[in-house]
C-alpha cells in the first residue's frame, strides 16, 4: 500500500475487508463486482492480470494491463499521493 492505493496482481474480493484479503484473492481474483464501474473500496486498487485495450481509470480501480504480450503496448500509472493526480504512460 501507498497512501490511498493498494497494489495487487489481479484484484481483490470485494466482499472482504482489506485485512481479510488472502494471497489467492490478490493474485487471482476476478470477481464480477470488482469490475463494476461503481465499485467502491477502502483503498484505490491498482492491478493488472486482466488485459484491456486501454487503461481502466475508475475512481476506486485502475487496471494498467494493456496486454503487452499480444498488443506490444506497455502501460503504467504515475501517482501523486498528495494531489491524487494520475498520469498514464504508454509505450
Amino acid at each position: 500500500t501507498a497512501g490511498d492505493y493498494l497494489f495487487v496482481h489481479a484484484g481483490i474480493d470485494p466482499i472482504k475487508s482489506l485485512s481479510k484479503q488472502s494471497k489467492k484473492d490478490i493474485l487471482w481474483s476476478r470477481a464480477e463486482k470488482f469490475f463494476d464501474k461503481g465499485f467502491k473500496f477502502e483503498k484505490i486498487i491498482v492491478h493488472g492480470h486482466t488485459p484491456e485495450t486501454e487503461v481502466v481509470n475508475f475512481p476506486y480501480r485502475i487496471n494498467i494491463d494493456t496486454g503487452c504480450f499480444f498488443s506490444g503496448k506497455l502501460s503504467c500509472v504515475c501517482l501523486n499521493l498528495n494531489s491524487k493526480k494520475r498520469e498514464f504512460i504508454y509505450s
